[in-house]
Parts: structure tokens; sequence; C-alpha cells
């Protein structure tokens, strides 16, 4: 099987790298000389990495992390406050069934779109 030549630009990138490095450009980034944490998002489809990091430098969790939150604390509620009154005991688990319904939704979704993860 014959191997295929690799475009133009991507030849054209690769020069422009070596050369960078030639001439020291990398040389003060930070983190040289640190390893790379390749595990830190290798569950996430390659498509979204970039956006999920964004996301977490700027110190935004992804929704569905936020309603998993969102539920447990409802749950620690129903189990916790002995206030509650039946009427807001039955509320509190209609909103919760909603919230995990749409959650899964969501999950089940993301899995069919980007391969069963």
């Amino acid at each position: 099987m014959k191997t295929p030549l690799p475009s133009p630009w991507l030849w054209t990138a690769e020069e422009k790298i070596k050369e960078a490095m030639a001439n020291g450009e990398f040389d003060n980034l930070p983190g040289r000389g640190k390893p790379i944490d390749l595990e830190e998002d290798s569950h996430i489809p390659f498509e979204l990495r970039m956006t999920y990091r964004m996301l977490k430098r700027a110190g935004i969790p992804p929704e569905e992390i936020l309603m998993q939150k969102t539920a447990a604390g409802m749950r620690a509620r129903l189990l916790e406050d002995e206030d509650l009154t039946p009427a807001e005991k039955k509320e509190i688990k209609r909103r919760l069934l909603s919230l995990d319904l749409e959650l899964n939704m969501r999950l089940e979704q993301f899995r069919k779109q980007y391969g069963g993860l």
C-alpha cells in the first residue's frame, strides 16, 4: 500500500515550526519542561476539546455538571430537610424527575453523536 504524500500546507507548517524552534521562539513558553497531562480530556471528543478547555479556563463548568449538582442538592434536601410539607416534597420530586430525564436525554444524545462515549 502506498503512503500518501503530505499536503503542501502540512509541509509548510512543519517547516515553519522547525524554523521557529531553531530560532528559540518556543524557549520561554509557560510550562516548558513540565509534563503534559494527556489524560485530562481524553474522554472528551476531539472536536469539543478546545471548547471544553476554554470553558474550564473561564471557570464555567459544562451545563451537564451544573445539572448534576442541582439534582444532588435536591436529593440532599429531600433527605435532610424534615420541615418539608408533603406538597413541597412532591414538587421537588417532580422537578428532580424532570431534571434527571433532561440530563439523561442530553447524555444519550452526546453518546450517539460522539460514538458511544
